[in-house]
Parts: structure tokens; C-alpha cells; sequence
């Protein structure tokens, strides 16, 4: 008969990526044959015993059969029975059931999955699923990365997480899952690769060239921070008003005296921190702008007035970056020691011809040198009114009916009003304005504008009158005036005349007097000429043998050598004194 079965495994453990092979031996005669079954859960039976092959040993006992099954075993007969039968003519043997059991991965590959998905930020805690479904056994999960793991597996499903807080190094990092099986051929290795927000580093500000600047140039201010994540956002503000956003580079020019001591910072944020309300803002730097220095004369005139004389002072300021000495000049004479910003010029007794100062500012930049500014002023010197000259402009003495012109000349400073006067009456006879000469036309000369003419020039200086005068004589050589007859006293024989001496024309006069008995000047008798006793004078003549109770007629006659002016009266004689009217007859 067949002897009891002997097998080399008590039980089958083995893959579905592995053949598996097991001895089923028993000794018989004559030799047994083998049958190999499987049977899966369900106890429905496979015949494999064509995967078996057959070796003998002939003993004295018997023959020795050895079946050798190889076999790969599918996921499908995990859990079943394989079973070795030996069948001779005499006998049946089974071998007991042998237990498979057969290992097979998943049939996916494992999975990763963020419980809260997308970015997360920094200092936030993670979780990271991965798992996989099936397999036999279940797959082995194992993270790479440090932190908390739990298991969660059940008997078909694998699955651990990962717990972790994130801060910016794990920004792009990856965590590795590494599923493994029994099942060699099984071997996966999964990555989840992190997203995390977070902040940029506080900013700093630099300039490109360093500081100190110049006026006309153009610069950068560059706004230093390590880089967030999202990408940064850059807020410029100038004087704390925003002046550019989203540029990390600030450009500044052509610079100006006014950018100088600016104050500028820049913000920069991205969605990490706005969202956790955190602001980051640079130290603020005050721009520094070098210039040429800037002069400034008291109220910013560029023209001053003083009154010649009298004391006079101005100040010179200078603004500029680098601070500036002052210091005043004249006609390249150095009036004051150079200081600090401000220079005073004190100028006594200031004369008319100090009329430009130069004032000087002179700074020291350490990187672009000496800086030197010059800005004049100009001080308009008042002085009273002289009057340097004043002539008749023909030659004296002149006749009548010439015309004739008087000049006076004025050195003043405004302009004078000039005015011209006739002494004799203190007539005004004209006036100019704003004149340094003035001129009074005669279109034709007469006696009566002998004289004194005087020039009288008046200008106002900061506000006061000044004024100065001269004079000439105007010289009109004519024949005399005139005589004006005071009294004509005519007695019986007798008559008295009296008169008042008149200007003599400009030359040596002499009077002379006739009279005469009828209107036709019959039997005319004559004085011997008279001296002139000087205007406002007067002169009496008596004349006597005149015949009673007539009209006689009396005539004075002025002379000189530009001729003569007579003057007549009447009278009638009578035997009793009276004064006659006088009769004014022109010749």
C-alpha cells in the first residue's frame, strides 16, 4: 500500500510574483502516482498537477515517489488549500491541506493627499495623508519626513499621516511616502511637494550711487528684502506720501535742491502678510543732495537804495548742501571775513559811485569739491540835487527881439523837477519833471524880462524833499523906459515938472526936456541934457519966461544909444498956481 505522505512544507507562503515549490514523497509498490489539487475558498478544486514533476527511488522497502510542484499562486487562491494526493492500485493517500497563502501588492499605487489642499502658511501645522487600497498583506507606508505619524491602516486598506509644522524651509521641499510589499516587485515612492506662504524679510533701503548726490543727476534707491512667498510687493513713500508701488527700485532725477532731506521708505508686502496684518516697513532715509550754494539778499531784492552820506547796510544769506561761508566783495576788494551762512556789509558813508557789491559763497563737498556761487546786488546811491551849472546861452548883453534860451544842469539822483522862476515878481515860468537839464526859451527878448531867473531843482529821496537853487541874470540891452510924470505944477509964468526914473534899457541914460507953446511945436525950446539919478529916482525941472494964460505942452524925452522913449503933458499957464493934469503921449 501507499505509506503515509510526507511533504517539505507544512504550509504555502509565497507571492503572486514568485513560483513556489513544494515535495509531496511516499513510498509504494508498485509506484504511486500524484495528483496536485488547489482548492480556493469557495472549495472549488484545480487540478495543477501538470505543473509537477515525478522522481523515483527503488529500495527493498519499496518504490519512493517524489512529485515536485512548482507553482505561482495568483491573489486568488490566497486563503485556500493545496493537497497532494499519491493513488497506486492498493491504495489512496491525501495529504492534509495545506494552507496558501499567497501574498499580492495593490493594484495602485499609493496616493498623497493635504487635508487642508493648496498653500498653507508658515508656522502652520500639516497633515499628509498616503495611502493604498488592497494587497495581502497590506503595503508598508513609511515617511521620509520628520514629524507625528499615525497609523490608520485596516486589513484593506494602508494608510499613515504625517503631522508637521511648516515654516519657510519647506517651501518647495518634498516628502517622500515610501510604499514597500512582500511582494518585491511592489516598491513605489510618492512626493507631495509644499506650498508655504510666508513672509518677507524687513526691508532695507540702499542707494545706487552712494550718497551724497548732485543736483541734475539721476539716482536709485533700491528697497533690500528677502524674497516671500507669493512674490513681494514693494510701496514707496516720499515725505510720507506714496510714490511708487510694486518696483523694488526707486529712480529719483534730475535731481533738484528740493529733493534734498526727502525721507523715503519703502513697504513690502505680499498675501502672507497681509493676511496676518503684518507690516514691514525699511528705516527711513533722508536723501542727501549736494548744490551749489543759493544767495539771498534781505526780502530777495536784487537791487538796494541808500541816500549818499549816510550809512548803509545789507545782509548776504546763503542756503546749499554743503553748508556755504559768506563773504562781500567790491571791484575785487574783500570787504568782510568769511562766515557761516550769513555775511553783513557795512558801508560807511556811502558814496555814488558804490553802486555794485559782490557777494560770495563758497562750499566744500568732500566728493565733488569746492562749490562757488557769485551774485551781485545793486545799490542805487541817492544824492540831493546840485545844481552843477546855469547860463544864459547867448552872449550878453543882447539886444531886443533876440531870442534866447536859459540852461540849467542838475546832478541828482532820482531826477529833479525843475523849476524856473522870475525873481522880480516870483513868477513860476515853467516846470519839467524828472529832468536832469531844463531849458527856459525866450522867443524874443524885451526889456521887461531883465533880470534874475533862478533855477530852483527838487527831488524826493525815500520819501523827503530835497531841494537846491541858482541863479543868473538875464542882461536885454533896449532903449529906456518910459518916464512915468509924477506932477506938472504951471503958474502964471512959470511951470515945475517931476518923474520917476524908469529902467535905462541896459545902458547909460539921460533925459532931456522941450515944450512948446502951440500943438504944432512952434518956438520949441529945450533943457540941457540931465543925468539919470538911478531907477526909482526922480528927477524935477523948472521952466520959466512962459507967457500967460497959454497951453503949453512939455515932453521928457530917455535916451541912450539904443534910442529914445518920451513922454508929453499940457498945461495952461495962468495968472493963479494950479496942477495940471498930466497927458500921456507916447512917441
Amino acid at each position: 500500500p501507499v505509506s503515509d505522505i510526507s511533504l517539505s512544507e507544512t504550509k504555502v507562503e509565497t507571492d503572486v510574483s514568485s513560483n513556489f515549490t513544494i515535495r509531496c514523497s511516499v513510498v509504494s509498490r508498485p509506484a504511486a502516482t500524484f495528483t496536485w489539487k488547489k482548492i480556493n475558498v469557495d472549495e472549488l478544486q484545480v487540478d495543477i498537477t501538470s505543473y509537477s514533476q515525478i522522481s523515483m527511488y527503488y529500495s527493498i522497502d519499496g518504490e519512493t515517489v517524489t512529485s515536485v510542484l512548482t507553482f505561482r499562486f495568483s491573489k486568488l487562491d490566497n486563503n485556500g488549500f493545496l493537497q497532494c494526493e499519491a493513488n497506486n492500485s492498493f491504495s489512496v493517500r491525501q495529504s492534509r491541506n495545506i494552507p496558501l497563502n499567497v501574498y499580492y501588492p495593490p493594484e495602485n499605487i499609493p496616493s498623497i493627499k493635504q487635508v487642508k489642499p493648496g498653500p498653507v502658511d508658515a508656522g502652520e501645522t500639516v497633515y499628509l495623508h498616503c495611502s493604498v487600497y488592497g494587497g495581502y498583506p497590506i503595503a508598508k507606508l513609511i515617511w521620509d519626513c520628520p514629524g507625528l505619524v499615525t497609523n490608520q491602516s485596516s486589513e484593506t486598506l494602508s494608510a499613515v499621516i504625517l503631522q508637521l509644522v511648516v515654516d519657510r524651509k519647506y517651501d518647495g521641499k518634498r516628502c517622500s511616502c515610501l510604499a514597500t510589499h512582500p511582494d518585491l516587485s511592489y516598491k513605489h515612492t510618492i512626493q507631495h511637494t509644499f506650498t508655504v506662504y510666508y513672509s518677507p524679510s524687513i526691508p532695507k533701503l540702499s542707494t545706487i550711487p552712494e550718497m551724497p548726490w548732485f543736483v541734475g543727476n539721476t539716482t536709485n534707491v533700491l528697497c533690500l528684502s528677502d524674497e516671500g512667498n507669493p512674490k513681494s510687493v514693494f510701496q514707496w513713500f516720499v515725505n510720507g506720501k506714496l510714490k511708487k508701488e510694486n518696483n523694488s527700485v526707486l529712480t529719483i532725477g534730475p535731481l533738484t535742491k528740493n529733493d534734498d532731506t526727502l525721507e523715503i521708505f519703502c513697504n513690502v508686502m505680499n498675501e502672507y502678510t497681509t493676511r496676518h496684518e503684518i507690516l514691514l516697513t525699511s528705516e527711513p532715509r533722508n536723501l542727501d543732495v549736494e548744490y551749489y550754494p543759493e544767495i539771498i539778499f534781505d526780502n530777495e531784492v536784487q537791487k538796494l537804495f541808500a541816500v549818499e552820506g549816510e550809512n548803509f547796510t545789507v545782509k548776504c544769506w546763503s542756503n546749499g548742501n554743503p553748508s556755504a561761508k559768506v563773504h562781500w566783495e567790491a571791484s575785487k576788494v574783500q570787504f568782510t571775513v568769511p562766515e557761516e551762512s550769513l555775511s553783513v556789509l557795512n558801508v560807511y558813508r556811502i558814496e555814488r559811485d558804490q553802486q555794485l557789491f559782490m557777494c560770495h559763497a563758497v562750499s566744500v563737498s568732500k566728493k565733488y569739491g569746492k562749490l562757488v556761487t557769485t551774485k551781485p546786488i545793486e545799490i542805487e546811491v541817492f544824492y540831493r540835487p546840485n545844481v552843477s551849472k546855469i547860463e544864459v546861452m547867448n552872449t550878453l548883453p543882447m539886444s531886443e527881439g533876440q531870442p534866447t534860451t536859459l540852461q540849467c544842469q542838475v546832478d541828482s539822483n532820482p531826477l529833479s523837477n525843475v523849476s524856473w522862476i522870475y525873481t522880480h515878481n516870483r513868477t513860476l515860468l515853467s516846470k519839467n519833471n524828472n529832468v536832469s537839464k531844463s531849458y527856459l526859451n525866450i522867443s524874443s527878448a524885451h526889456c521887461l524880462d531883465n533880470g534874475i531867473y533862478q533855477c530852483k531843482a527838487v527831488t524826493t529821496i525815500l520819501g523827503k524833499l530835497y531841494s537846491t537853487t541858482a541863479q543868473t541874470n538875464l542882461s536885454v540891452i533896449s532903449k529906456p523906459d518910459i518916464p512915468s510924470v509924477l506932477h506938472l505944477f504951471c503958474g502964471s509964468t512959470t511951470a515945475n515938472i517931476v518923474w520917476t526914473i524908469m529902467y535905462n534899457g541896459g545902458d547909460i541914460q539921460r533925459f532931456k526936456v522941450q515944450y512948446w507953446a502951440d500943438e504944432n511945436g512952434a518956438e520949441k525950446r529945450e533943457s540941457n541934457y540931465l543925468d539919470d539919478p538911478g531907477i526909482g529916482k526922480s528927477l524935477k525941472y523948472e521952466m520959466n519966461g512962459l507967457r500967460e494964460k497959454t497951453m503949453y505942452y512939455f515932453q521928457i524925452i530917455a535916451s541912450n544909444l539904443f534910442g529914445e522913449s518920451t513922454t508929453t503933458e499940457h498945461c495952461n499957464t495962468t495968472g493963479t498956481y494950479k496942477q495940471c493934469k498930466p497927458l500921456l503921449i507916447i512917441i
